[in-house]
């Protein structure tokens, strides 16, 4: 490490873990990821669907999304992903839920739009979750596990609603309560977009870049 000068985390938690590694503080930076993909306009439409969108394995906590719909059986739910790690989930899903599988990147713009809600229930640590840029700037509201840096980026109330990583009544709770209130989660969403767009945009990204290699010179 005495040949490296600066150190890049994309969250404060990731530079809280680092500093526990024995790194210094004043060494390390925060970056969070971003998107180029800012030009698109919001679609207004509700959506009629809880989405979620990634790899569909144990880590990502598709056991308690699962379970949830289960409980939320008056709610369509549709899983866009790769389920090869998980091939017996066809069998056990609920009838309300949809394996919808791999999306070209062309066509996960329909996805989010047609999407109420966009769900990560992560019980494992993420690093910065691309989804989650992506369904901000769609307008979209999203509920997601309290762990690791997840929570500096979805916004508890604001943006979206966080609940406890496995919890299956906590998650159901938080489904219930946003696909009743539609004025609630249009809010989240257009509050979603604008931090989006304020804080994840590629001119955000190239400004801190920037201030990063300032430091180091």
């Amino acid at each position: 490490t005495e040949n490296i000068s600066l150190y890049i985390a994309q969250t404060e938690f990731q530079k809280k873990y680092l500093i526990g590694e024995n790194i210094p503080s004043e060494h390390i930076v925060v970056i969070p990821n971003m998107s180029s993909d800012t030009n698109n306009p919001v679609n207004n439409n509700l959506g009629d669907y809880i989405g979620y969108v990634g790899r569909i394995s144990p880590e990502k906590g598709i056991d308690t999304l699962i379970n949830a719909a289960i409980e939320c059986n008056h709610i369509s739910f549709k899983l866009a992903g790769n389920y090869g790690r998980m091939p017996h989930l066809s069998e056990k899903k609920p009838e309300n839920l949809d394996l919808v599988g791999h999306i070209a990147s062309s066509s996960l713009h329909a996805f989010y739009n047609n999407s109420r809600i966009i769900v990560l229930p992560s019980i494992c640590y993420e690093g910065f979750p691309g989804v989650l840029i992506e369904a901000m700037l769609h307008g979209k509201p999203i509920i997601c596990s309290r762990i690791g840096g997840l929570s500096e980026i979805v916004d508890d109330r604001i943006t979206g609603l966080l609940f406890e990583p496995g919890n299956i009544n906590d998650l159901v709770k938080k489904i219930k309560y946003l696909w009743a209130r539609p004025d609630v989660s249009s809010k989240m969403g257009h509050n979603g977009r604008e931090k989006a767009l304020r804080e994840y945009s590629a001119n955000r990204y190239y400004e801190r870049l920037m201030s990063a290699y300032e430091k180091v010179l």
